[in-house]
């Protein structure tokens, strides 16, 4: 009879352990590696007026406590028209907290990141004042959801305020500085390791 009680207490052990190495991927000590990606291209009906964008945000964060990640986030923007094209790059650090759920697929979020971004622009004959250069700095706040579609990957959903200051140089004339607040829905997926 006493070999039941050391059985039961075995496989609860077991159980037990089995549930701890399955982890969750809002633990402590794991790697994100996350993004959203986007392209567009508009063309105004009875000109040959159109706008091509192409933009690519990847984001690498570590889990500090349970539900908080800290995350560098990159950027890489390109966008063209009839006249110029632009190219950004930008870097700066995040913070995400994902809330847990009973659903091991569904994590909600609130999320701020910032970003410094430089931007290069080339122009035609026909745009002379667009700007050489330019940088700006921005402020993201937003709130989602992560649903987990397998044990490792998952789909991002989030509402997004972005406000962003930009400052600008016309090569050898004046500079100037400008704001835009702007707001959406966006898409994405993200990896863990844990």
């Amino acid at each position: 009879m006493t070999a039941r009680p050391c059985l039961s207490a075995l496989l609860l052990a077991c159980a037990a352990a089995s549930l701890q190495a399955q982890g969750s991927p809002i633990q402590k000590g794991s790697l994100q590696l996350a993004g959203t990606a986007g392209w567009s291209h508009t063309h105004q009906t009875g000109t040959s007026n159109s706008i091509t964008i192409l933009q690519i945000s990847p984001r690498v964060g570590y889990f500090v406590a349970r539900g908080l990640v800290l995350s560098a986030n990159l950027l890489y923007a390109r966008t063209s028209t009839g006249q110029a094209h632009t190219s950004q790059y930008g870097v700066g650090p995040g913070l995400t907290y994902y809330v847990a759920t009973r659903s091991r697929q569904l994590y909600p979020f609130v999320s701020g990141r910032t970003m410094f971004a430089w931007n290069r622009f080339g122009t035609s004959p026909s745009a002379p004042n667009t700007p050489n250069n330019s940088n700006s700095l921005s402020l993201l706040v937003s709130g989602g959801a992560l649903v987990m579609v397998g044990q490792h990957v998952g789909v991002t959903g989030e509402v997004f305020f972005q406000h962003e200051r930009f400052n600008y140089h016309l090569a050898g004339q004046q500079a100037g500085s400008n704001r835009q607040n702007t707001y959406g829905v966006q898409w994405g997926i993200a990896a863990f390791v844990f």
